[in-house]
């Protein structure tokens, strides 16, 4: 018999998206959640209502409180499942066993302690947001332990909270999610629990439907964070490295050529150049902010605050 599953959506704005996402869970998975908890940031629509006529247990947060990990951990503590999955409201499962397949590596193993799905890109996707998905989240599952740091570098506490599921009890072990980080909790989280002596699962089966459009100025800073939260959370690159080597431009651009000519879209390899320039300029910029003038710094910022 399977361990209790508490689900956790942090919404805003989300009407449309969470009514598919919570059905889906309620009525198709294999699994079914023992509840869904919604976290919602005072949002503007209907979001909270249709959640609470939907039978999930909601708790509405004024929107300058939310916070990445703050919120999350405020909602796993709330929970009643042993296994806590998480999701983006802009998430949705491509196949009835996403939820089954997802928490498999948590119970079959006592070392396994979270997992992460694949994300497939929406049909509608531009080949900037196919490449990143294609590119993050292969086909083949995997494991992946502290000592895998000098192999993959600072990519072995690569995670995503997009679809991912925590054992609760590891979860209070590291002490939950950070709650004064910029972003990346779940990268914060799981640097955590593989110093542990945890390991984490990537489930290929487990998949969703996830993806953004690309668009430049958006990526730009959503790594200027990244840089930031790396020079803050310092003590990751030191013990798992730096940039791992698939981060490799001549690895990633023939990963996307590939992509492209499967789409037959190479000509658009112009915004593989610009996305990989901008990306490694952000990332450097965050890294170096505390040189920044202040004034540019919050400018580059998704969250203000």
């Amino acid at each position: 018999m399977n361990p209790p599953v508490s689900v956790i959506i942090p919404t805003l704005n989300a009407e449309r998206e969470v009514e598919k996402l919570i059905k889906n869970l309620q009525e198709v998975q294999t699994l079914k959640p023992c509840e869904i908890i919604v976290v919602d940031s005072s949002s503007e629509d209907r979001t909270a209502e249709v959640a609470r006529d939907l039978g999930c247990r909601v708790f509405v947060i004024k929107r300058e409180e939310f916070n990445h990990g703050k919120t999350r951990t405020f909602a796993g503590k709330q929970a009643k499942g042993e296994i806590l999955v998480y999701f983006t409201q802009d998430a949705l499962p491509y196949d009835e066993k996403a939820l089954e397949n997802l928490i498999k590596p948590l119970i079959k193993h006592t070392d396994v302690a979270c997992a992460y799905g694949r994300q497939i890109p929406y049909p509608d996707a531009d080949i900037c947001a196919k490449f990143l998905r294609y590119f993050n989240y292969p086909e083949k599952s995997f494991f992946k332990s502290y000592k895998d740091r000098k192999r993959f570098g600072r990519k072995t506490v690569f995670f995503s909270n997009s679809f991912s599921a925590y054992k609760k009890s590891v979860l209070e072990e590291i002490g939950w999610f950070k709650g004064d980080l910029i972003s990346y909790e779940d990268i914060y989280a799981v640097s955590k629990i593989l110093k542990k002596g945890y390991k984490l699962a990537y489930v290929a089966e487990a998949k969703v439907w996830h993806s953004h459009p690309w668009k430049p100025w958006q990526d730009f800073k959503r790594h200027f964070e990244l840089g930031i939260f790396f020079r803050c959370e310092n003590w990751i690159l030191k013990e798992f490295g730096k940039r791992p080597k698939d981060e490799n431009f001549f690895i990633m651009l023939k990963e996307f050529l590939k992509i492209a000519d499967k789409e037959n879209r190479r000509g658009e390899v112009v915004k593989f150049l610009t996305m990989y320039v901008l990306r490694k300029g952000a990332f450097f910029l965050g890294y170096n902010y505390k040189f920044l003038p202040k004034r540019l710094s919050k400018k580059l910022l998704t969250n203000k605050r």
